[in-house]
């Protein structure tokens, strides 16, 4: 019984430390930047950018989770020293992109216009981007870039809010520095 008991146990150990950790996402930072020849530079602040070059880069931020191991004698065991790790517990439902100031003649300020904008690398949608997202197998993401596409965009200031709605129905949620677009 004791032996049985033991290795029961130490199964729980041996299955918890070969888990490794998952992660949550908390938050995102959002940052203009001009993606001209695709170098990707920031936006400082002190100059204006071509809508032709805009784009929106968001930075995801996560803490580390320990591991839920559910063991044959122990309701809940926690794996807290394993060198794994894997992806994050959530996944992107879907992630809008909403225009502060009036954007061009059909959506003004406060529309969402998420359509107007690619993930550039792949040339995917957003919509395409999450679902890219989701089935891959990531350890963490650190940022996803979205270029503006559309040419119609009124030329002034322009200010977004970027909100990623996650699986739990949490919503990490940032607002971009405003930026004049010519």
């Amino acid at each position: 019984m004791i032996i049985i008991f033991i290795a029961g146990i130490s199964g729980i150990i041996i299955h918890s430390c070969c888990e490794g950790y998952a992660y949550e996402w908390v938050y995102i930072i959002t940052e203009n930047f001009e993606a001209e020849h695709r170098t990707r530079n920031p936006y400082e602040g002190n100059d204006s950018i071509s809508k032709e070059y805009f784009g929106i880069r968001v930075h995801f931020f996560e803490k580390k989770l320990m591991s839920h191991i559910p063991g044959p004698f122990i309701q809940n065991s926690y794996a807290t020293s394993c060198d794994e790790s894997y992806p994050t517990e959530d996944s992107i439902t879907s992630i809008d992109i909403i225009s502060l100031y009036p954007f061009n003649e059909t959506k003004g300020s406060g529309d969402n216009v998420s359509d107007f904008f690619i993930e550039p690398y792949y040339e995917h949608s957003i919509k395409e981007e999450i679902i890219r997202l989701n089935e891959d197998d990531f350890d963490v993401i650190d940022f996803i870039d979205f270029d503006l596409i559309d040419s119609t965009v009124i030329e002034s200031v322009h200010q977004f809010i970027v909100q990623v709605h996650l699986s739990d129905n949490r919503i990490l949620s940032d607002t971009t520095d405003p930026v004049n677009l010519y």
